[in-house]
């Protein structure tokens, strides 16, 4: 295919058939399970109480919440407890298995051309939409941009082995993901909207081309299909050829980008005025007997989710929150489902490496690769050794956990491992200052 949009470095990945078999299939409606752990963040001021009846979609925190938390089943809350999968409250919800909506959910009458960027934002902050690995509030970031934005772009790519979540629903679903799109055009008052897509998904590329036609408002952009493709910086490098400073955010160079996710979960806040209280995602890898793209509620256990998958086929060396690539190992425990979560995957140690034993090689393999121009070995080098002045100097806060270097690392350094720990300490010493202030 010609005129392919791409950026400088990241890594192409031949994915074998069964890293893509997921995709293969229908998303699977997951039945929602007898109880949901809803996590708030720290600072969410609940307005319910143990003991206390919520319907399907109603708030559970105050109305004037940044980013507000819905029960995702209707029924008795059980308890609120410490969550464990951070230090913040979360919500235990015994299900009812009604599915009582919600009577204070109001569908959405009014003519968009009739509905001001406030009035829009605020349905999207009511219904609680964030996007998609970030958890980042969509309203916020609407906000952020308001009178400065330039050009919307959507985010259809999907660049690592075995995740196919968004490429099913944009397949299945592409109405809900472009109406959300002109949703967001309203709201930021824009022109059009590029959707970006990948060129090995030629289905998609050919079904959104035919909804498309010639509406000037939608224009279609297809980009080499290469990791990391997805970051919201480096669609913006390969759609228009500028490199965002690392030290501006996008929407103050003028550009937004926000993924499919969010555009068809805005396009059902106003369509079928549901807050966000499930999400699909990839269960994936060597390790789950039927990998599935399912569509699951907020809270679920992701016991029941591998479950309804049809069980662990034997003891993964690894369960990844998120791609084979940017995701992050989940500690041992139960974990349940977050609104941004994309992907679980259940790993051999096929795909694993070890971080026994590993050498530099000074290949500067890491370095071609690295799609923020940065020296992923030095900077991997203070990080390990704690040198955190030293690394972000050398520009820490700018990498984007992408995985290329470990990847492309004939040495089998684990510069991602590094560059994490040293940004986890960062933050906790800034954390500490602020709290010594």
């Amino acid at each position: 295919m010609s005129n392919l949009y791409t950026f400088t470095g990241g890594v192409r990945i031949r994915e074998s058939s069964f890293e893509k078999s997921a995709g293969l299939s229908p998303i699977k409606n997951m039945p929602a399970p007898d109880r949901v752990r809803i996590a708030l963040r720290n600072d969410t001021k609940l307005s319910v109480a143990e003991g206390d009846y919520v319907f399907m979609g109603q708030m559970l925190c105050e109305e004037s919440d940044p980013i507000p938390v819905h029960a995702s089943v209707s029924g008795k809350i059980a308890e609120i407890e410490l969550d464990p999968n951070g230090n913040a409250l979360a919500v235990v919800i015994e299900n009812d298995k009604e599915d009582a909506r919600d009577p204070e959910i109001i569908p959405f009458t009014q003519k968009l051309t009739e509905t001001s960027p406030d009035e829009i934002v605020e349905i999207i902050r009511r219904a609680g939409i964030c996007e998609s690995e970030d958890g980042f509030s969509v309203a916020r970031r609407i906000e952020c941009a308001l009178g400065g934005a330039r050009r919307l772009l959507v985010n259809c790519t999907e660049c690592e082995p075995f995740l196919s979540a968004r490429y099913r629903l944009i397949l299945e679903r592409p109405k809900d993901v472009l109406n959300g799109a002109k949703i967001l055009l309203r709201a930021l008052e824009v022109a059009y909207a590029d959707i970006v897509v990948e060129e090995s998904r030629l289905d998609l590329i050919r079904a959104l081309e035919d909804i498309i036609g010639n509406n000037p408002l939608l224009r279609l952009r297809v980009t080499a299909t290469k990791h990391p493709e997805g970051d919201r910086r480096l669609v913006i490098n390969s759609v228009t050829g500028k490199e965002p400073p690392a030290r501006e955010t996008t929407a103050q160079l003028g550009y937004v980008v926000f993924s499919a996710e969010a555009c068809a979960d805005i396009f059902r806040a106003f369509a079928g005025s549901m807050p966000q209280i499930e999400r699909v995602v990839t269960v994936g890898g060597d390790c789950i007997r039927e990998q599935s793209v399912i569509s699951v509620r907020v809270g679920t256990p992701l016991s029941e989710i591998a479950e309804f998958c049809g069980g662990v086929n034997g003891t993964p060396k690894r369960i990844v929150r998120g791609g084979l690539m940017k995701g992050h190992a989940l500690s041992d425990g139960e974990y349940y489902l977050s609104k941004e979560d994309t992907a679980f995957l259940f790993l051999s140690k096929k795909y694993v490496k070890s971080r026994s034993t590993s050498a530099c090689l000074r290949c500067g393999k890491c370095v071609e690769s690295c799609p923020m121009h940065l020296l992923p070995l030095y900077l991997a080098k203070h990080a390990e050794k704690g040198r955190i002045k030293k690394a972000l100097n050398m520009g820490l806060k700018s990498c984007i956990e992408c995985g290329t270097c470990t990847y492309n690392c004939p040495g089998g350094v684990e510069h991602v491992y590094h560059i994490r720990h040293a940004k986890e300490l960062y933050n906790l010493n800034r954390a500490k200052e602020e709290s010594d202030e």
